[in-house]
């Protein structure tokens, strides 16, 4: 044999088994590290439509779950939705309550910057639980997925990061931030609430990201 100086690379997860969304059944649970894959177009009987993959590694079994869901997506602002019952609204409002515990099924629906939430499921989020609920849906082939853990990885932003950052691009918020530094007060957190309120009401901001940065603000 003639050394070529070749050697192969073999990712760990190579074999693991790979199962799929339609695979699960009501009150099945899977665990695992979770990844969020970008959108893609797809037809289904003839129609095309966008769709994202979550993936479930888990390692201790040696599975990899690929979990499809089609979503509603706006190319221009790229917002997906989700409405109440559906397969995105439960991810999402159950993932949001895991994180940041947020109340479960208050939202009638769900307006969710595509490209944020996943970058910082992927970059934030460490390992997730998730158990397998019935759909809604009548005639539905696969279940809808509900969050009921996550765990955050060790360099998960802290509470203040989100605001702290948005104090760099708006220098109104930067003012008031630096201010709260100097003297807690209800004034200086109602001016940063105040900017926060017209971030949202200029579509610069969704409607859960501005809750959350507003319980932020409350824990300052």
């Amino acid at each position: 044999m003639v050394n070529l100086g070749v050697n192969g690379n073999k990712k760990e997860t190579d074999d693991f088994k790979t199962k799929f969304l339609n695979e699960l059944e009501p009150g099945e649970e899977i665990e695992g590290k979770i990844h969020i894959g970008e959108i893609k177009k797809r037809q289904i009987k003839n129609k095309e439509v966008e769709e994202f993959f979550v993936i479930i590694t888990d390692h201790e079994r040696k599975e990899k779950w690929i979990c499809g869901i089609v979503t509603s997506y706006n190319t221009e602002n790229g917002n997906i939705y989700g409405e109440k019952q559906g397969r995105v609204y439960s991810l999402i409002d159950s993932l949001n309550h895991a994180i940041n515990d947020t109340p479960l099924s208050t939202e009638d629906s769900y307006t969710v910057k595509f490209e944020t939430f996943r970058k910082n499921i992927n970059k934030n989020v460490e390992n997730i639980k998730i158990k397998a609920v019935q759909s809604w849906k009548p005639g539905a082939k696969a279940v809808n997925l509900e969050v009921i853990a996550a765990k955050l990885s060790k360099d998960s932003k802290s509470e203040s990061e989100r605001i702290k950052n948005l104090a760099e691009i708006n220098n109104s918020i930067k003012i008031a931030y630096d201010n709260l530094k100097i003297k807690n007060s209800d004034i200086n957190k109602k001016s940063i609430a105040f900017e926060l309120k017209h971030l949202l009401d200029n579509d610069k901001m969704t409607r859960s990201e501005f809750k959350e940065v507003l319980k932020e603000l409350d824990k300052l």
